[in-house]
């Protein structure tokens, strides 16, 4: 049995963009799985902050670590980030084509996929995203997609940057419901200007821009 990431530790972090010091010294741990918000406004660094967590900035002192996991045991489907304009969409496909591409492409089998499309389906929107083409969809839809696509494999670690952008307060519910459900097995940090939601699974909030 693989023993996935349980615990995250930020140590000692100075970050620097533009001339502009975001972060000095930032220290920061988290023992998982459960969801560690990230809030602030607008230039406070909550997308740079996530992209040094998932390692997508790249810092000089080794800044980030996790432990509890075997890192060669975990898959390409086991790590997932998000933002709004991330996974480009192809505006011919549908979004039943675009799953299936999705599913072939990290090695998903049928019966599982049509499994979590069903489960999707309570939502009315869903059958319309499945059998549109994307040129067809409202901004609402293109994100309802992409949460999708990013979610559905139950990913072990997760990054998402503002993911609740151009959904009603309905859709943003349902999809808080199932981050949450995610979190009893997944690390998952999220970012938002303000959180209205206090997920009842274990989390942790980080709040930036704080004097």
């Amino acid at each position: 049995m693989i023993n996935y990431v349980t615990d995250f530790e930020c140590r000692n972090l100075t970050l620097k963009l533009s001339d502009k010091i975001l972060f000095k010294d930032f220290q920061y741990k988290f023992s998982g799985p459960g969801i560690v918000q990230i809030e602030g406004e607008n230039g406070t660094g909550k997308s740079s902050l996530l992209k040094v967590f998932a390692g997508l900035i790249v810092t000089e002192n080794n800044n980030i670590k996790f432990s509890g996991f075997l890192p060669e045991q975990v898959g390409a489907g086991d790590f997932s980030f998000f933002t709004t304009t991330s996974l480009g969409l192809l505006s011919n496909l549908t979004g039943r084509e675009h799953i299936e591409l999705f599913s072939k492409a990290i090695g998903i089998n049928s019966n599982s996929v049509l499994d979590k499309i069903l489960e999707f389906q309570e939502m009315e929107i869903f059958n319309e995203i499945l059998n549109k083409p994307v040129s067809d969809f409202s901004q609402g839809m293109k994100q309802f997609l992409r949460l999708f696509l990013h979610l559905f494999f139950q990913p072990k670690i997760v990054f998402l940057d503002e993911p609740f952008l151009y959904l009603s307060p309905k859709l943003k519910e349902f999809f808080q419901q199932k981050i949450e459900l995610m979190a009893s097995d997944s690390l998952i940090f999220i970012t938002d200007q303000k959180f209205s939601w206090v997920p009842s699974t274990k989390r942790d909030k980080i709040i930036l821009g704080e004097k």
